[in-house]
């Protein structure tokens, strides 16, 4: 699927080798485009292709689907303690794609 605009992976290959992140980094199913992370390949309900947006540390969450015209914000108290979201962060993007169909 071809993603258009914003929501497009914009590092070319040097820029993430100069990064000094570790491969793995950017093996995952997201890049980084403008302003934030890119969701480049869907991997569960709620990580589809072109959604943007960003997940900080310390327990925030946002991120736009322009395919589906949606807008997410959540706010927790909940610190990350590893390289992946706790498990609230997955629940509530998955509960939300999931409202869109009722």
């Amino acid at each position: 699927m071809a993603v258009r605009g914003f929501a497009k992976e914009r590092l070319i290959r040097m820029q993430k080798v100069m990064s000094g992140y570790v491969e793995i980094f950017f093996a995952s199913n997201s890049s980084w485009g403008f302003r934030g992370s890119v969701v480049t390949r869907q991997d569960d309900l709620a990580n589809v292709p072109g959604r943007y947006g960003w997940t900080g540390g310390l327990g925030a969450s946002a991120s736009v689907d322009p395919k589906e015209d949606m807008i997410g914000i959540l706010v927790t108290q909940r610190l990350m303690d590893s390289p992946d979201p706790p498990k609230v962060f997955l629940d509530f993007w998955t509960s939300a794609y999931q409202a869109m169909d009722d």
